[in-house]
């Protein structure tokens, strides 16, 4: 039995259907779309990167998949996506973030997590996923960061930045009460967000495909210096607080999961620093969440 994925697995599909219920509970059916929406994206665009590129496979032991091996894609990996963006867009939301900084805060945000999740993965339970071109070793090269390709990290990067941006484009164009718009944007906003990616991560393919760590980096790092930025020029930063515990129960459920199996594959003694990073990274996402909870006034069907 695949102990690992099961304990990924069966915790994000809980978080889910709290989310979609509560959701539904609340009436905010805007951001319940958002949330499908994610989760379409997330599936269609990992089934037509495996089809297209064979590139990589997923595990064939997770309980529910879509598609038949080599192209099967976990359910779980599109509800992750969708949480990860309703989550990262809540924060941003809270934040009082423009629109122009908050698709760059929300991309390195959710890559902040990918980071250290992916690294782990393609060693538990002989890889969630397997990267059929790149070596899954303890080496950083101009290609592959501990054996996940940087176009990955770049990939996830863009996959963020643009659903996030078409999503927030959308949103504050179409009004709550049109639902044949809101509907539609969980098929417009996959397909306009897949033709943006391709086109971008194809010319990062042939034209710096031996600098994607340098691009990577520079996105990532770039992202980072414009959110604190935009914050320290507008200290006090006036937030507005959240009842719900939901975040925060997402992230340390990621982030425990990702420790937890960084110290059972000894990866801790291997790589101590990017352990310590990890750790960091885990501590500032917590601390963000953190300072948006109302934690005098939870509510526990709040979202």
């Amino acid at each position: 039995m695949a102990i690992w994925t099961l304990a990924f697995e069966i915790p994000t599909m809980i978080l889910f259907l709290f989310a979609v219920g509560m959701l539904i509970k609340g009436k905010d059916f805007s951001r319940l779309l958002d949330l499908i929406t994610a989760f379409v994206f997330g599936i269609t665009l990992e089934y037509l990167n495996m089809a297209i590129t064979k590139g990589y496979h997923y595990h064939e032991e997770f309980l529910l998949q879509f598609g038949n091996p080599p192209t099967n894609v976990p359910i779980v990996i599109g509800l992750a996506w969708g949480m990860l963006l309703l989550t990262a867009q809540d924060v941003s939301r809270r934040l009082k973030l423009p629109l122009q900084i908050r698709i760059f805060f929300e991309a390195a945000f959710v890559v902040s997590t990918d980071i250290m999740l992916d690294v782990i993965a393609i060693r538990l339970e002989g890889g969630f996923w397997v990267w059929d071109t790149v070596t899954t070793d303890l080496t950083i090269t101009n290609t592959s960061f501990f054996g996940v390709g940087w176009m990955n990290f770049i990939g996830w990067y863009f996959v963020i930045f643009f659903v996030s941006l078409f999503l927030h484009i959308m949103n504050k164009k179409i009004k709550p009460e049109s639902w044949m718009w809101q509907i539609a944007k969980i098929l417009i906003i996959p397909i306009v967000s897949y033709l943006a990616l391709f086109s971008i991560l194809s010319a990062i393919h042939f034209g710096l495909m031996g600098y994607s760590w340098a691009v990577f980096l520079g996105l990532y790092f770039i992202s980072i210096l414009i959110s604190l930025i935009y914050l320290l020029k507008n200290r006090p930063i006036e937030i507005e607080k959240s009842r719900s515990l939901f975040p925060l129960l997402f992230y340390l459920c990621s982030y425990l999961f990702s420790v937890a199996a960084m110290i059972a594959l000894g990866l801790v003694t291997d790589v101590l620093w990017f352990f310590i990073v990890g750790l960091i990274l885990f501590g500032i996402t917590i601390f963000i969440v953190v300072c948006i909870t109302d934690f005098k006034n939870l509510a526990w069907d709040a979202i």
